[in-house]
């Protein structure tokens, strides 16, 4: 977690495996035992999703009997959080819905200087290519540009243990 500062946004890239959400994970709680020390109160704590389980959420508030509205869940995700984990960005099948749902939460969220944390096996060229130019240009402006170099340590653990 060395170089990263807290409540600052990032855009974490690279291969499958790589540790992205790992780190993501040590960044944050590096940040709650920071908040800690200095005696303060966390209003709510950073919530880390996946772009498609959100997207998920949303389609689900369509059905009939469901207790939210996809405005609501919107809203959630764009104004709630001070601090919220975008994981998987890009591996959604993008539709004009998914890239209208994406942008209203990553627009809401940069108009409003909120703390977000992207993961995404592509780079923001590569994004750039599969949902347009407005996404990736807001991701570039709030956020730090890192990318991690490695292999995919999961399968590497695999071949380890077999």
């Amino acid at each position: 977690t060395e170089g990263f500062e807290l409540g600052n946004s990032y855009y974490i890239f690279g291969n499958i495996g790589t540790g992205k959400t790992y780190l993501i994970s040590a960044l944050i709680r590096e940040m709650i035992v920071k908040a800690q020390d200095k005696n303060k109160h966390i209003r709510n704590f950073p919530i880390l999703k996946s772009v498609p389980e959100i997207l998920l959420e949303i389609k689900n508030s369509f059905k009939e009997k469901s207790d939210t509205s996809e405005e609501d869940i919107i809203h959630q995700y764009s104004e709630e959080y001070d601090c919220l984990i975008l994981d998987d960005l890009g591996v959604e099948k993008i539709s004009d819905w998914v890239l209208q749902t994406l942008y209203t939460i990553v627009d809401n969220r940069y108009k409003d200087e909120k703390q977000t944390l992207y993961t995404s096996n592509l780079s923001l060229d590569e994004l750039r290519e599969r949902v347009g130019d407005r996404i990736p240009s807001r991701i570039a402006e709030m956020c730090t540009v890192v990318k991690i170099i490695g292999r995919d340590r999961r399968l590497e653990k695999k071949k380890e243990t077999t």
